[in-house]
């Protein structure tokens, strides 16, 4: 049997977790517990770039859980689960690579790079970028048809004339 006493706690949890979660949001995470890995806190800056707010939040949310790459069911169930564990992943002060590539993946943008600057000892600068996403439309490439001089071979048609196999025939 379910104590729907504890069932309803829980569901006011989630929702005080969320609107904790919007808060942060809304304040670009200065009431949030600081972030401590370098991926957390890039996820955070940029979060604050595109001046993120709660319904920005949610629409990229949306998305997220709608979107079919994402490999979320189409049921209700599925997509509150999906949208709490995500909520829960981004605003931990530590992100995985795989929760990062989450992150990109919430932010549904048409491209995505990672770029690394190295400034050696000896003064050298040394950069990688990466390509983690692309889906820029592709220009459509035009092929000219490149018409010969000689165009002779236009006035006469590849195949006999209609009128031709008709009058053959009989």
């Amino acid at each position: 049997m379910v104590n729907k006493g504890s069932e309803a706690n829980t569901d006011r949890d989630v929702g005080d977790a969320s609107s904790a979660m919007l808060e942060a949001v809304n304040n670009n995470f200065v009431k949030a517990p600081p972030a401590k890995g370098a991926l957390a806190i890039l996820f955070r800056t940029l979060c604050r770039e595109l001046n993120l707010g709660a319904f920005g939040w949610s629409q990229l949310m949306h998305q997220y859980l709608h979107n079919p790459a994402n490999g979320i069911q189409n049921t209700p169930k599925d997509k509150a689960t999906a949208r709490g564990n995500l909520n829960k992943e981004l605003f931990r002060d530590r992100l995985t690579w795989k929760v990062f590539m989450k992150a990109i993946r919430f932010f549904n943008p048409v491209r995505a790079e990672f770029t690394v600057r190295l400034r050696m000892q000896d003064g050298q600068k040394v950069e990688a970028t990466v390509t983690m996403m692309d889906r820029t439309p592709k220009k459509r490439e035009v092929n000219p048809t490149v018409i010969p001089e000689d165009q002779r071979g236009l006035e006469k048609p590849d195949f006999p004339a209609l009128s031709e196999k008709t009058s053959e025939k009989h």
